[in-house]
């Protein structure tokens, strides 16, 4: 029936949130604020672009301050927004001068 659909219409929606595509390229980002249970999906093309996604702290992220060449670097990232991720999240692109230059790093704040 139709109560039955929109029961589970809404336990899927709840459940698994929304997919967020960041085109992670070196360039600066607004902040972006998420849902828990939304993924985000950081992606580029390795062909042309050499980028990592690393998750850091506040002051890393202010002062791009992190080990050279962390963080995942194959084509795509993907983060899921959970519980214990609310409040202020900081991600950079750890290759070369990408964090200071564009700037390619991106604040997200996860709310319930």
């Amino acid at each position: 029936t139709m109560q039955v659909f929109a029961l589970l219409f809404v336990f899927f929606t709840l459940s698994f949130g929304a997919t967020i595509p960041i085109n992670w390229i070196n360039t600066g980002y607004d902040d972006l604020t998420v849902q828990v249970g939304d993924e985000v999906v950081f992606t580029w093309d390795t062909a042309t672009q050499d980028h990592t996604v690393l998750k850091v702290s506040q002051s890393a992220y202010d002062s791009c301050t992190f080990t050279a060449r962390d963080g995942d670097g194959d084509g795509s990232h993907t983060w899921l927004a959970a519980e214990s991720q609310l409040g202020d999240n900081y991600f950079v692109c750890t290759v070369s001068i990408h964090c200071n230059v564009g700037p390619q790093k991106i604040k997200i704040t996860v709310v319930d």
